[in-house]
Formats: structure tokens, sequence, C-alpha cells
């Protein structure tokens, strides 16, 4: 394995976690960099998400709202005619 490793350029130039004792500062300027760049997406993405959610929920509760037995004509055919009504 150590051969395979010293024979290809672009894989020796790559350090191990053996060589370096497992912490490296690149390695965490790297994790950095990448958090600097991911977090706003996924805030961003999140806050979207929310906001249709919210959206949705306020479309389903003004639709429930609208629906009832006196705008309905469906509910109104389901219910039991009152007794003055005729059959």
């Amino acid at each position: 394995m150590a051969d395979l490793l010293t024979s290809a350029p672009a894989l020796a130039s790559l350090p191990t976690v053996a060589s370096n004792g497992g912490f490296s500062w690149f390695n965490l300027v790297v994790v950095l960099v990448l958090a600097a760049i991911a977090w706003p997406i996924y805030r961003r993405m999140r806050a979207s998400i929310s906001r249709g959610r919210r959206e949705r929920w306020a479309r389903e509760e003004s639709w429930s709202a609208e629906i009832t037995p006196e705008t309905d004509p469906d509910l109104r055919r389901d219910e039991p005619p009152a007794p003055g009504d005729r059959p």
C-alpha cells in the first residue's frame, strides 16, 4: 500500500491521518469554508420551505372556513331535512 501511495504523484501529495496525528489546520479551514457556504443556503432553503408551509396552511384554513352547509350544496344535501321541509 505504501508503494502505491508513493508511486502515484497525486496520492503521494495528500497527507494521511497517521502522518499528522489526525488534526490539521488546513482541514479545519476547509470545514469552516464549507460551513460558511452551506449555512446560508440551508437557512434560505429552510425559510422558503417554512414560508410555503405557512401559506399552504393559511389557504387550507380559509378554504375550510368557506365550506359551510350554507355555502356548499353537497353538505346541505347530506344533512337531514328540517321538520318543516318537504321530502
